[in-house]
């Protein structure tokens, strides 16, 4: 293949210096300069493109740590705060065995309420 390439360069060049019109002048020349000042810009680009993917690569990386440690937050919040609800519903279940005169609800019975329930109930009716 790459000797291929060379006989295809040879061939081109032979071509643009041998069989080019005269009106043309030093074609060749001109190409070869061209293609020099192009391999130099292209050289240039293509190093700035590879410093900005670097860039980017490490912009993603960052983005990425930063995900996880929002993840991670996110998940020890949401243990944290089931932690608390069963604590919670536990510490309501231990008071609703213990003291059953608090009422079997979340939130207990006042002294007012207590009071009303063992009171008689007087009912007036037709």
């Amino acid at each position: 293949m790459r000797k291929q390439l060379e006989q295809m360069g040879v061939e081109l060049r032979e071509t643009m210096v041998y069989q080019s019109p005269p009106e043309l002048g030093a074609l060749y020349s001109e190409v070869e300069a061209m293609m020099k000042h192009m391999g130099q810009t292209q050289r240039v680009l293509i190093a700035k493109q590879m410093r900005e993917d670097e860039r980017a690569k490490i912009r993603r990386k960052q983005r990425i740590e930063k995900l996880r440690v929002e993840i991670a937050i996110g998940v020890a919040g949401v243990l944290f705060a089931a932690f608390i609800g069963l604590t919670m519903a536990y510490v309501v279940q231990d008071r609703i065995q213990k003291y059953p005169q608090l009422g079997d609800g979340w939130i207990p019975k006042t002294e007012e309420q207590r009071r009303r329930e063992a009171a008689p109930k007087v009912w007036i009716g037709r």
